[in-house]
Formats: structure tokens, sequence, C-alpha cells
């Protein structure tokens, strides 16, 4: 069940921390992503404040036109993929 295998995890990762394994490190080991995560936070941090509720309104319409634009996009290659559609043909 779901309980037994979190809690197998769980005693999993504690005998690994206390083994003195490594944890769990960034992709990129270098810290390239904290840092890129970071940046973005200050330039959103820094837009917000500046621009207000009026800037986050408009952050927010950008970003739903391009969520809309890739599922669009991932309806359309799904489609296609699948063998696409055929439209029934009305001859008067």
């Amino acid at each position: 069940s779901c309980c037994q295998s979190f809690l197998f995890l769980n005693r999993r990762c504690q005998r690994r921390c206390r083994s003195g394994a490594p944890a769990a490190t960034p992709a990129a080991g270098d810290g390239t992503g904290l840092l890129l995560i970071a940046v973005m936070l200050a330039i959103t941090g820094v837009y917000s404040i500046l621009s207000g509720l009026w800037g986050v309104a408009i952050t927010d319409m950008i970003q739903f036109v391009l969520a809309m634009g890739g599922c669009i996009g991932l309806a359309v290659v799904a489609v296609s993929h699948l063998g696409g559609v055929e439209w029934p043909s009305y001859e008067p």
C-alpha cells in the first residue's frame, strides 16, 4: 500500500543519512540551478514591486496565453500522432 511504500522509503533514507552517504545533489552540481532560481526570483520580485497589481495581472495574462498555446500545440501533436481527424464530407 501507499503507507507501506512511504515507510520503506523513509527507513531507507534514514539509513542512508546515518551511514554518511551524500545527500541528493542538484543536477548541475555547481550551484547553477540554485543561482538561476535566485535570479528569476529577484527579477519577478522587482517586477511585481515596481508594477504592482497591474503588472501581476499582465504577467498572468501572458502566462495564460503561453499555457493555452502549449495546450493547443500538445493537442495538435497528440491527435496527429494518433492518426489525425477524419472530417465527414457533406455534399449538397
